[in-house]
């Protein structure tokens, strides 16, 4: 469940000033769909990403036994946890920050600006230093997927449906000796499938929502927006789920 928030957001590089959001809608996720809880403790925050090639929103939890961390903190155990997370810093000021899972290769867009907002609120602490308490939202965003509604404060929104991180253990039943390939990955306006007594094609979005189904061997991904995309193939007596992109 995808709820809206009034989020505004200012790029976070230039020293301590935190300023209230104006009225503008952002999309977060609720705490119940995180998949994927890093840390242990009784508070909790919800940690999110949004890259914009593909366009592409991605949400931890964190948990802790604290009254607040340091973002840093925050990013430090979800990097330490999660091998496909990481990011870079010049200094105090944020500069990249990385998804690599062998399907989705997700970096900042050039010589992108990043934006941050904690809890609704934006901010310009740096990153070091912002604290996040119980029951917070972290939101940090590439420029490049955002719009922007105040040129002169600098103030984005990111309307990206935010997916839940899978677990580094999820897993999906596979008959390894069905012979399936899906192709071409990515994939823009069809899917091929090339598989042995083919039941059904169905595609699902990351928060596990199905989207599309069929049963030819040739699938129109016409109605689909970019993204990444879970793709199971069924066929008489066995089935496999693969990651694809659709640009």
């Amino acid at each position: 469940m995808v709820k809206k928030l009034t989020l505004t957001f200012l790029l976070g590089i230039f020293g301590l000033f935190t300023t209230n959001l104006l009225a503008q809608e952002d999309a977060t996720i609720d705490p119940a769909d995180i998949l994927y809880w890093i840390g242990d403790g009784e508070s909790e925050i919800v940690f999110i990403v949004n890259w914009a090639e593909p366009d592409t929103a991605l949400a931890w939890g964190y948990r802790f036994d604290a009254e607040s961390v340091t973002m840093k903190t925050v990013m430090d155990d979800i990097a330490a946890a999660d091998y496909r997370f990481s990011y870079e810093a010049n200094g105090s000021m944020l500069s990249d920050l990385h998804f690599n899972d062998g399907v989705l290769d997700l970096s900042l867009v050039e010589a992108g600006w990043l934006t941050y907002l904690i809890n609704g609120n934006s901010t310009w602490d740096y990153f070091d230093a912002a604290l996040v308490s119980n029951g917070e939202y972290v939101k940090i965003g590439d420029t490049h997927c955002g719009t922007m509604v105040d040129p002169v404060n600098w103030v984005y929104v990111y309307e990206k449906e935010v997916a839940p991180v899978l677990p580094l253990d999820y897993a999906v039943a596979e008959v390894e000796t069905w012979n399936m390939t899906v192709y071409p990955n990515p994939a823009t306006d069809r899917l091929y499938v090339d598989a042995e007594s083919l039941v059904n094609v169905e595609i699902y979005d990351m928060t596990g929502r199905s989207v599309l189904m069929s049963t030819m061997s040739v699938v129109d991904l016409g109605g689909l927006k970019a993204g990444v995309y879970f793709v199971t193939v069924r066929g008489e007596n066995a089935a496999k789920t693969t990651k694809v992109i659709v640009r």
